[in-house]
């Protein structure tokens, strides 16, 4: 998986490359979201 970043990042112009990582940080919010909405749900 790593190593497939890695190849994506290396084709991508500066522009993609800030854009991708924003697309990125907003999917790990939405699961950390998610993850955190399960964990409170099993705790009640």
């Amino acid at each position: 998986m790593l190593e497939r970043q890695h190849q994506v990042l290396s084709i991508l112009t500066p522009e993609q490359k800030v854009k991708y990582s924003e697309i990125k940080q907003e999917h790990m919010n939405k699961c950390a979201e998610k993850m955190q909405k399960r964990m409170s749900d099993k705790q009640a």
